[in-house]
């Protein structure tokens, strides 16, 4: 364990930390070695963290119980009848540890060859070796309880940026989904490490769909639907499975309920070392491929709790996400594409202040940090992109986007932008769209007022033809002259409605379908178009969802008959955690066929796993 002072017995001293977080976190550490629960002790309380200190796995569990604490450190190693691994192991199966960041430390670390190995084995969110530095550990404890953070930050190092956490649904399933023009791949596969989340990122184009998986944070699974990248073809154009062999073991494994690997290696097709080996590349071949899109539509699902959440089989990969990101952006981000990842940026770059402790997670550490010498917290984004190396050399370039998604590089913010970061969303949006109506283009606005003029003399017709039937055969009805002036009325309010989902002005297409809904209740599209334009929020929460889900329960009881509007409620079922449900309405809508039924089919296929 270490010798007989703090600093030598498995934590090595640290400076003053940069950032303190909030003083109300509690951290349980768990070690044997009292010098080391010592350190561990005042590190907590110069971090601004409460520490429970624990010498066996009883003892914590003990004070687990009664405190509560918003992450756990423990030694693997442990004295007594309870090592560490069942000490993860028992407070995983209570509600609170499913949830919470576990970090591991041993002097064994490295020769796990990462933490993929130590995630899939112990189901820990981290693992570090022995000695640990002080300022090390107070940076991993902060990312694991408050997300990493990436892209924004204010001067003093105050976080502006939000983690990457989609809306928290009530039934405990973040989910977020969109199209690929609008949120970048690399960022989006991060983000699963970047929160420590277990889920999936599933990428559709065409025809094509990609699938990785991932527990707390990292990289277990990939697979396609592609034949050639299926393992059971790996192996067969690698020559390291025979035909016949290969044809029998799928037959077999159709009707059994064991993993292809398992059959192949009880049958002695192949080796259980060539299988795994075989497997880790075949998964980070998969995962490398995921990067070449730039075009598609994605979708996501996260888990704070892993155990709700079962990969089709897990393998170690070896590799961190980031690298996984620093090689996907630059084998296939063009130059074009590395740069409209900063098209958004506006402020100074820096070198974040965790930036060191990122690099271990990367090759070739020293050439990044030649890289950080161009970043000096003076130039934007875009006045470094234009100067060298990184306006002529593609591999400077893409390896700075690559910094920026992994949050190594972070720009500086005024208080002003700092203000507007932080402002509510929602109001934002409403800003947004009111100020997107008064600067109308000019012929747009003529356009639209001629449509207007045009609905209008038509209501006028209606008028006078009503006037001579009423002077011909008596005096109409008061409601049937109000029915008809709604039922133009809502036509016009459905036109605009559509206008602003057009131009993805969803928040104004919300309010314009709304109202025509309430002015045609019968009508079936209009309801449709409500569903529809609550989901494309970008910040829709469980209040949008139900009106969605409300919204395309009506449409589907007014039109049946329409496939379009079964997959939209099979969409905002998935949102809202009901997949049994969603998962007969997109059978539905997969048997009445619609413009949507290849979406359809990917999203009951995946259900089904």
């Amino acid at each position: 364990m270490g010798g007989h002072r703090p600093a030598e017995a498995g934590m090595t001293a640290s400076s003053e930390p940069r950032s303190t977080p909030s003083p109300t976190r509690i951290v349980l550490f768990v070690d044997g070695d009292p010098f080391l629960r010592e350190a561990y002790g005042k590190e907590a309380a110069r971090g601004g963290y409460q520490a429970l200190l624990a010498a066996d796995a009883r003892e914590a569990l003990t004070l687990f119980e009664s405190a509560k604490p918003d992450c756990v450190i423990t030694d693997v190693e442990l004295p007594g009848e309870l090592s560490g691994a069942d000490l993860i192991a028992e407070l995983r199966r209570s509600r609170l540890g499913a949830v919470i960041p576990i970090l591991a430390v041993s002097p064994g670390a490295k020769s796990l060859r990462g933490v993929t190995d130590a995630v899939i084995g112990h189901d820990v969110d981290d693992f570090m070796e022995k000695p640990v530095h002080g300022e090390r550990l107070l940076w991993r404890i902060s990312e694991l309880i408050k997300g990493r953070p990436i892209g924004l930050v204010a001067p003093g190092g105050v976080v502006v940026h939000q983690a990457l956490r989609p809306v928290m649904l009530e039934r405990g399933t973040d989910f977020l989904q969109g199209s690929l023009a609008t949120r970048d791949l690399a960022t989006l596969f991060f983000s699963f490490f970047a929160t420590s989340r277990s889920g999936k990122l599933v990428v559709m184009k065409n025809k094509e769909v990609r699938q990785i998986w991932f527990r707390r944070g990292f990289p277990v699974f990939a697979e396609s639907n592609l034949d050639s990248e299926e393992i059971g073809t790996w192996l067969q154009e690698r020559g390291l499975v025979q035909d016949d062999a290969l044809d029998e073991t799928r037959a077999e494994w159709s009707e059994a309920d064991r993993s292809l690997g398992t059959l192949l290696i009880a049958r002695g097709a192949v080796g259980a070392r060539a299988w795994f080996t075989e497997l880790r590349q075949n998964v980070s071949s998969g995962i490398d491929r995921l990067f070449e899109w730039s075009e598609g539509q994605y979708y996501l699902e996260y888990h704070a709790d892993s155990s709700s959440f079962d990969a089709p089989q897990t393998v170690s990969t070896w590799r961190s996400p980031a690298w996984f990101v620093v090689e996907g952006i630059r084998k296939h981000y063009s130059a074009d594409r590395c740069r409209a990842l900063f098209e958004n940026s506006e402020g100074p770059l820096q070198v974040s202040d965790s930036a060191h402790f990122i690099l271990r997670e990367l090759e070739e550490p020293y050439y990044f940090e030649n890289l950080f010498s161009q970043i000096d917290g003076r130039h934007t984004a875009q006045e470094t992109l234009s100067r060298h190396p990184f306006d002529g050399d593609g591999r400077a370039l893409s390896s700075l986007a690559a910094l920026w998604v992994v949050g190594a590089i972070v720009e500086t913010v005024t208080e002003e932008q700092r203000r507007k970061q932080t402002a509510d969303p929602r109001l934002e949006a409403i800003r947004n769209a009111v100020a997107s109506v008064t600067k109308e283009h000019p012929d747009r606005k003529i356009a639209r007022t001629a449509r207007i003029d045009e609905r209008l003399e038509r209501v006028r017709s209606r008028r006078t033809q009503k006037r001579r039937e009423r002077d011909q055969g008596g005096r109409p009805n008061v409601a049937s002259i109000m029915g008809a002036l709604e039922k133009v009325s809502s036509e016009v309010v459905f036109e605009n409605g559509g206008r602003l989902f057009q131009i993805r002005d969803y928040v104004g297409a919300v309010r314009a379908f709304k109202e025509a809904t309430r002015l045609s209740p019968h009508s079936a599209h209009g309801f449709f178009m409500l569903g529809q334009s609550c989901l494309m929020l970008d910040d829709s929460g469980p209040e949008e969802l139900m009106v969605a889900l409300q919204a395309l329960k009506r449409a589907v009881g007014l039109d049946p008959d329409a496939g379009g509007h079964y997959h939209w409620l099979g969409v905002a079922l998935i949102r809202l955690g009901y997949r049994e449900e969603a998962r007969l309405t997109l059978r539905r809508a997969s048997e009445l066929g619609s413009e949507y039924a290849e979406e359809s089919k990917t999203l009951l296929d995946t259900l089904l796993r």
